[in-house]
């Protein structure tokens, strides 16, 4: 998919299947042809292939770190530059610096980028005009990056949002209006797209008090994409964005559209008149604000149409009256050479935001403010970290006070539908500008394995507690940062310690007024790496007959590729264990049951997982011998059997994990026999009396929190 044309709609992910082939050559003639369609993420998975087949093949690991690149996989982009880099026939490859460069700026290492595109231009500078130019393009860049992060806004309360809002999907064009959050998503699949593979579509969800969102049945075209909410001040009018593919999967074309909303409820939908919309042209991200000096509605939105300055630019027209808008202009005082969208104007500040790759910036898609005095714009200024990252930023909303707001960004860290690769997706994030009377607390969490080389440790559940009287504990577990930030009256004394499995616990005393030069007080924790005895019994679950079905007694699937698609079946089963209750109340018994199972149970099993084997790289670094016993269970639907296969599989895919685990850093243990990892599966002989076996009873058999509690792989037994 072409990267550009999901950028017109929303951030997005790739849509294709996997890679088929059966000889090297044919997994390279594959990726050229993918290369030649803009089919990124095929031409990186075929490579990945090659690559695996022949690793020493330095043209093909140039090829595979080009569709990393090309993907937006930039960390195995890094990972096979690197490969190159340091290959006999380096040279060979003369631009292998500055892309490297290119990809660690795109992961925000500046000094190390700045560095390499140094190299470059040392040693082949005017080799390649256009590389040379942009060598010296993004030399500045970095500098200007490693100068900006220097002065790194650290009053801000930045909250990434969890589960409720963000999945493995990309979220986006969040704004909130009163107590509603509307955003949108690309998590659905169209039942009525027969196409192979399925194509994911956008919709509008609405959170309440930070709840879990919920579709907008009314708004949501149910065929179609649907985005991009825009409410006018009187709150009577919403535009959106409806889009479909176009030839296939290579485009997306969209039309603005508007719906009147009188007592509560939409009206029809409208189509949006030529030549705001435009036969051919993309139409798209439409926000409402307004123009002090004719005192009118301004509609912005984002176009490719004719007679821009760049790729995707900002236009506007005003609205006129309930039917009539003025003819569509081009924001010349924004737009660049590059992308311009996400428009966003704050009427208290008479402030213009934006997203763009045309101006100086930490990396991809930055966000930009710019004020407007009398008419007059005032110069565009980049927003800063940690608004800004080094990946793209997007989609920026500020509440009306000015005190909060959102945005949307695939920084690392975010939800990725592919974490093996850190490519996609996009997640909403909050912020936050503390009063000046309090003060910031950023407490940050790090691993160390006998006291040495603190690195930042995710996941940690930190409890900050005040000491004065009655004050309740603060606690909070961030899975995908080791950043807690806190706001605090000043000259309080408060104790913080956080604690996780597999490690000791860390503890700090301060008071909130220490340090008082810098603007945020920082606290680190650090927690020691502990004995890994504390995973003994802890359970790794799966779905109904997953991996398999089969009757083989080992799989190649490993157990992160059966997690997600579990997981994104958490509808299905509340819906299967819940529509037969006998009372409205035994109903919402059996969906909050099945739901705990699946917001606690199933993810806290992946996290012990991944905890255990990182834990067990540091243990075998140091030159200990490792043992790990596993037994594989299932529910007793099927044949005694059949199940005890099926538990054989399920331990299979934990140890295909294992081979697997941080790019097969624990593989080469396994080959030497440092590390073990056996099995011992007992099947349906294992699962409890109470659990049924009868398939006509598939409420109780499969989708019940008993049967899915027995679907499982625990650890037993650890030596070392």
């Amino acid at each position: 998919m072409k990267r550009q044309h999901i950028l017109i709609l929303f951030f997005s992910i790739s849509l294709l299947g996997g890679a088929k082939g059966q000889t090297l050559n044919a997994y390279a003639k594959g990726a050229q042809e993918a290369f030649d369609k803009k089919d990124y993420y095929t031409a990186y998975n075929f490579m990945r292939i090659a690559h695996e087949i022949e690793p020493k093949n330095t043209l093909h690991t140039y090829k595979l770190a080009e569709a990393a690149r090309y993907y937006s996989a930039f960390t195995m982009a890094e990972k096979y530059y690197s490969e190159v880099d340091s290959s006999a026939q380096a040279a060979d490859y003369p631009e292998t610096s500055y892309w490297l460069g290119l990809v660690k700026e795109r992961l925000g290492k500046y000094q190390e980028s700045l560095n390499l595109y140094q190299i470059y231009l040392s040693e082949h500078s005017g080799e390649d005009t256009l590389l040379t130019a942009q060598a010296t393009h993004h030399a500045e860049i970095c500098a200007w990056a490693i100068r900006e992060l220097a002065n790194k806004d650290t009053t801000l309360l930045l909250e990434h949002l969890g589960p409720e809002v963000n999945t493995t999907f990309s979220e986006f064009g969040a704004a909130k209006t009163e107590k509603k959050l509307y955003y949108s998503s690309l998590r659905f699949l169209n039942a009525n797209d027969i196409s192979l593979p399925q194509k994911p579509y956008a919709k509008v969800l609405i959170s309440e008090d930070d709840s879990t969102g919920v579709l907008d049945t009314l708004l949501n075209d149910p065929f179609l994409h649907t985005s991009h909410t825009a409410f006018n001040a009187a709150k009577d009018r919403v535009f959106y964005t409806i889009c479909d593919y176009v030839n296939g999967t290579t485009d997306i074309r969209c039309d603005l559209y508007y719906r009147d909303i009188i007592d509560s409820a939409y009206g029809l939908a409208q189509k949006l008149p030529e030549p705001i919309n435009m036969e051919g042209y993309t139409t798209t991200q439409p926000h409402v604000g307004y123009d002090p000096q004719s005192d009118r509605e301004v509609l912005y939105f984002v176009s490719d149409r004719p007679g821009g300055k760049g790729k995707l630019d900002i236009w506007f027209c005003y609205i006129a009256g309930k039917e009539n808008f003025t003819a569509p202009e081009n924001l010349a005082a924004v737009n660049s050479e590059g992308n311009d969208m996400s428009p966003f104007y704050h009427r208290k500040s008479k402030t213009f935001y934006l997203s763009s790759t045309g101006y100086m910036g930490f990396g991809g898609h930055d966000i930009y403010s710019v004020a407007i005095n009398d008419g007059v714009w005032d110069t565009l200024v980049n927003m800063g970290a940690p608004i800004n990252s080094s990946l793209d930023d997007a989609f920026f909303s500020l509440s009306q006070d000015g005190m909060e707001g959102y945005f949307s960004s695939n920084r690392l860290g975010s939800m990725y539908l592919s974490p093996e690769d850190e490519a996609c997706c996009f997640d909403i994030h909050h912020f936050e500008k503390p009063p000046k009377k309090d003060r910031i607390i950023l407490v940050r969490t790090f691993e160390t394995y006998k006291g040495q080389n603190p690195q930042p440790l995710a996941g940690v559940k930190v409890t900050l507690k005040e000491l004065v009287p009655d004050a309740k504990p603060d606690i909070r577990e961030d899975f995908l940062s080791n950043l807690y930030y806190y706001k605090l009256l000043r000259d309080r004394d408060v104790n913080v310690n956080g604690t996780k499995k597999g490690y000791k616990p860390g503890f700090a005393a301060f008071n909130t007024s220490d340090n008082p030069d810098l603007d945020t007080l920082i606290v680190d924790l650090f927690l020691e790496i502990d004995k890994i005895d504390v995973f003994l019994y802890s359970k790794i679950y799966f779905d109904n007959d997953e991996p398999g079905p089969s009757t083989a007694e080992r799989t190649e699937v490993n157990y992160m590729q059966t997690y997600d698609a579990y997981n994104a079946r958490k509808d299905h089963f509340v819906t299967e264990y819940s529509g037969t209750g006998d009372t409205p109340e035994a109903k919402e018994a059996a969906a909050k049951a099945i739901q705990g199972f699946f917001s606690d149970s199933i993810p806290k099993g992946r996290r012990d997982l991944e905890t255990l084997m990182h834990i067990l790289e540091q243990y075998l670094k140091d030159g200990k011998q490792m043992a790990i016993y596993l037994k594989g269970y299932a529910s007793p639907l099927a044949s005694a059997e059949y199940n005890l296969k099926l538990g054989k599989r399920r331990i299979s895919s934990i140890q295909n994990e294992f081979k697997v685990f941080n790019g097969g850093v624990l593989w080469k243990y396994m080959e030497s026999g440092d590390l073990v990892v056996a099995e011992k599966s007992f099947g349906e002989e294992m699962a409890p009396k109470n659990i049924s076996d009868d398939p006509k009873k598939v409420r109780q058999s499969i989708y019940s929190p008993g049967a899915s509690e027995e679907r499982r792989v625990e650890i037993v037994e650890v030596k070392y």
